[in-house]
C-alpha cells in the first residue's frame, strides 16, 4: 500500500490496533468477513467477491446482522 500525504503515519494509523479483525465465512455462497454477535448472529463486516452484484445485495452489506451460516 502507497500513501501519498502530507499527514503523519501516525495520524493515519491512529486507532488502527482497536479494529477487530473478523471472521471469514462462507454464506449463501458468498465470502463474506464478519463479527460474531451474542445468540450465534454475526454482523457483516466486508464482502469478498469479484461479483459488483454482490455488493448490492442488501443481505451482505456492512452492518447487515445475520444468522447461523446458510
Amino acid at each position: 500500500m502507497l500513501i501519498w500525504s502530507i499527514m503523519p503515519e501516525t495520524v493515519i494509523f491512529a486507532g488502527l490496533e482497536n479494529i477487530e479483525a473478523g471472521r471469514e465465512i462462507l454464506y449463501c455462497g458468498r465470502r463474506l468477513v464478519v463479527s460474531e454477535l451474542p445468540g450465534g448472529k454475526m454482523c457483516v463486516m466486508r464482502v469478498i467477491s469479484s461479483n459488483p452484484r454482490d455488493f448490492m445485495d442488501p443481505r451482505f452489506q456492512p452492518g447487515a446482522i445475520i444468522g447461523p451460516q446458510g
